[in-house]
């Protein structure tokens, strides 16, 4: 599979832009601590997800090329879904230890969507080919999180997110025709 279009799928599902717009806030910046541990608490749950991949495969009996089809079949509805509802919902961020897990590793950053895919693509190309854009991903929504957004700045987030939530139907649509071609 073309590499750039891999990247560009897993950033776009990642959606630092629409993601940023859901982060715990202070100041209109995101927290850090929240921020910077839940993106290695998702990126840590991504590897293993896509490390383990073979055998969950296996002991579902799902092969890889149908694998390939349903996590289109997911990309696709998560991104119809970020489409036309560009804005996260607020979730309640818990005190403590907790806050470092939700909302931003889960449901921000590790999605169903992302599990789909990291299983996918796992699956039928190696743990290397989920690990690298996944980091990219997540390392943009940290670049993202960082930057201060006004009321004009939530304007663009929420129409640039659009755009990528675009890119993960074409996404969905490619793992699609890609499963198909593998049977």
């Amino acid at each position: 599979m073309n590499a750039l279009l891999l990247a560009v799928t897993f950033v776009a599902v990642v959606n630092p832009l629409r993601t940023r717009l859901g982060l715990p806030e202070d100041d209109g910046r995101a927290r850090p601590a929240p921020l910077l541990a839940g993106a290695l608490i998702a990126f840590g749950a991504i590897a293993l997800l896509a490390w383990v991949s073979g055998p969950l495969l296996d002991a579902l009996e799902i092969t890889p090329e149908y694998s390939l089809t349903a996590a289109g079949v997911v990309a696709i509805a998560g991104g119809l879904f970020a489409l036309f509802f560009p804005t996260p919902y607020d979730e309640p961020v818990p005190e403590g230890p907790a806050s470092l897990v939700w909302p931003v590793a889960f449901p921000r950053l590790f999605s169903p969507e992302m599990a789909m895919l990291a299983l996918a693509i796992a699956s039928t190309q190696g743990v290397a080919d989920v690990a690298w854009p996944t980091a990219l991903g997540i390392g943009l929504a940290v670049i993202v999180g960082f930057a201060p957004v006004g009321a004009t700045g939530r304007g663009v987030l929420r129409w640039s997110g659009r755009l990528l939530a675009a890119a993960v139907v074409f996404g969905g649509i490619w793992l699609i025709i890609e499963g198909i071609r593998a049977v």
